[in-house]
């Protein structure tokens, strides 16, 4: 099973902002986030899972990364299952295992990339060609033990015309 991070990072490594959400709307970068996750084991922290009510599909399967011992916010359309909290990354890794997942995909918030990225094998980053002035910002990534394999430049969102992205990197 692999581990995979997934994230849109601005020119500053920005990837939401404290107050919450995302300092961008790009629907294009959205449904290539929305594409690759579909189907898949998904790890989100408890605020980033709070924050995308009703964005799961029942496809998916939800592990909330989270200490805190008061229950999960039930998702209006994860019909499939609902979210199963978890208390680390290993919990995670051990459930997504036990169901043969054939790969786990991370989707924030920073503490879990975090967490999570020592031991990712692959990271889906979207750049986003602007400065948010978000203040969450994605954890520093040691680009030498990563090899780009493939690469999307030249993207525009139709919607808004902000260029982006999409990097595909595989650890060495």
């Amino acid at each position: 099973m692999t581990l995979t991070l997934i994230a849109a990072l601005d020119e500053d490594q920005a990837i939401g902002q404290s107050a919450g959400g995302l300092p961008w709307h790009l629907p294009d970068e959205t449904a290539h986030f929305r594409a690759y996750c579909a189907g898949k084991w998904l790890l989100a922290g408890r605020r980033t899972y709070g924050e995308m009510q009703g964005w799961f599909q029942p496809d998916q399967r939800v592990a909330v990364l989270t200490r805190s011992p008061a229950p999960l916010p039930a998702s209006g359309t994860l019909a499939a299952g609902a979210p199963v909290a978890v208390s680390s990354l290993a919990a995670a890794l051990t459930l997504a295992r036990a169901a043969q997942a054939a790969e786990l995909v991370v989707i924030g918030g920073a503490r879990t990339y975090a967490e999570a990225l020592p031991h990712a094998d692959g990271l889906v980053l979207s750049r986003i060609a602007l400065r948010s002035g978000g203040d969450v910002v994605f954890p520093p990534v040691a680009w030498a033990e990563w090899t780009l394999t493939h690469s999307e430049p030249g993207r525009r969102d139709r919607a808004t015309g902000t260029a982006f992205s999409i990097e595909t990197w595989k650890r060495r």
